[in-house]
């Protein structure tokens, strides 16, 4: 379960979490199973957060800073991640339980990325960096990786 301070900081707005997080860089917050889908969340830090189970769905998450966090078991159906940094973050677990397709990762930086079973069926990677992402058994048909670096 998420800690709910940290759910209520992240839905007034990104500027006061950018500023919350500067003011605890060391602090990895804890968004389990939040609900936080369709949210406009552009450039935001969730830099080592838990989202375990959470709803990003359609979310907005361009240019967000995303690297080592957890997003194993969460729905990211339908969210634009563009140019978002997801370096070493752990996208997928040993199964394919979640909801990852027609994800937009446009310009991405996924370089060292567990993506191991992702279902990136029609996803756009155009540009994205996928080097030393690890993408054993990833779903890529229909996905668009044109100038994506692998």
């Amino acid at each position: 379960m998420a800690d709910q301070q940290h759910v209520e900081y992240l839905m007034k707005g990104v500027d006061l979490w950018n500023s919350w997080r500067v003011q605890y860089p060391i602090l990895e917050p804890d968004l389990i199973g939040a609900h936080i889908g369709s949210a406009d969340l552009r450039g935001v830090n969730l830099r080592r957060a838990n989202l375990r189970g959470a709803d990003l769905s359609e979310a907005i998450l361009s240019e967000a800073i995303l690297n080592s966090a957890d997003f194993r078991g969460s729905n990211l159906s339908s969210a634009n991640l563009s140019r978002a940094d997801f370096s070493e973050a752990f996208i997928m677990s040993d199964e394919r339980t979640q909801d990852t397709s027609s994800i937009y990762f446009k310009g991405a930086n996924l370089e060292g990325t567990n993506l191991c079973n992702a279902d990136l069926r029609d996803a756009d990677l155009r540009g994205a960096n996928l080097c030393n992402a690890n993408l054993s058994g990833a779903d890529l048909n229909n996905a668009n990786i044109r100038a994506a670096r692998l």
